[in-house]
């Protein structure tokens, strides 16, 4: 009876680890089954990820390679923007070269070659006007002071031409002056000073004593020569304000 007992008792036993084999097993499968399945997902996350990093790696590559494309086009362009300043100052210099020829060729080569417009050196009578060459502005070179008449009415223009200022802008000075006392010397040129003989001016004003001009090198012009003349006597061709002779600018077209 008590052998009974125990053996019952040891089958009891056995089934009951078996049962506790089995459930331990049915956990252990759903762990693996669990953890299969995390490794799974895992696995397919860094496939994702791996798949990421290559595409990122190519359009890495593709910017690389346009970012390079890029300094070279860069590159290529500032080339040509240097060789284009190059030929624009080629251009320019050679430009400039054929305007001062121009300018040169369209400027007379001597004083007389082209008068100011509407005057003559022929007087009423044929007669030339009076005239002196002389070194009035220091330049080294021969201005040429002469008194020129209207081809049209009577009158006359004292005209003085500083090589200084007509071979560079065709100027000249002048103004009006009707008649040169040729008895009293005429014109008179020496050491920058210009002497004209008393004569009558356009507003028919009479001038006994001589005309005095000095070259102004500040103003690179002639002016009246105050230590010379009385500012009085020349009243109509005096400007009151300056106290100095109107000498008009002109310029040969």
């Amino acid at each position: 009876m008590v052998g009974f007992l125990n053996a019952q008792t040891k089958k009891e036993q056995i089934e009951i680890l078996t049962n506790r084999v089995d459930s331990l097993n049915r956990v252990v499968g759903e762990e693996r089954i669990s953890n299969q399945n995390k490794i799974n997902e895992l696995n397919s996350t860094v496939t994702k990820l791996e798949s990421q990093i290559t595409t990122l790696s190519g359009n890495l590559t593709t910017l690389n390679k346009e970012l390079q494309e890029s300094k070279d086009d860069i590159l290529k362009k500032q080339k040509e923007i240097v060789e284009n300043q190059i030929e624009i100052s080629r251009l320019q210099s050679e430009l400039k070269i054929k305007s001062d020829s121009l300018e040169i060729l369209s400027k007379p080569k001597n004083y007389l070659d082209k008068l100011p417009k509407g005057f003559s050196m022929a007087g009423p009578n044929g007669e030339e006007g009076e005239r002196c060459f002389s070194d009035l502005d220091g330049d080294g070179k021969k201005d040429l002071v002469i008194l020129l008449y209207p081809e049209e009415e009577s009158g006359g223009l004292i005209t003085i031409f500083l090589s200084t200022n007509f071979y560079s802008r065709n100027e000249f000075q002048y103004f009006e002056w009707t008649w040169i006392s040729n008895t009293m010397g005429g014109i008179n040129c020496n050491n920058g000073i210009i002497e004209i003989s008393g004569g009558q001016t356009a507003n028919d004003i009479s001038v006994n004593d001589e005309v005095s001009l000095i070259y102004n090198t500040q103003q690179q012009k002639m002016v009246i020569n105050s230590a010379v003349n009385e500012i009085y006597e020349l009243d109509k061709l005096i400007d009151s304000e300056n106290k100095d002779l109107v000498l008009k600018t002109g310029v040969i077209d």
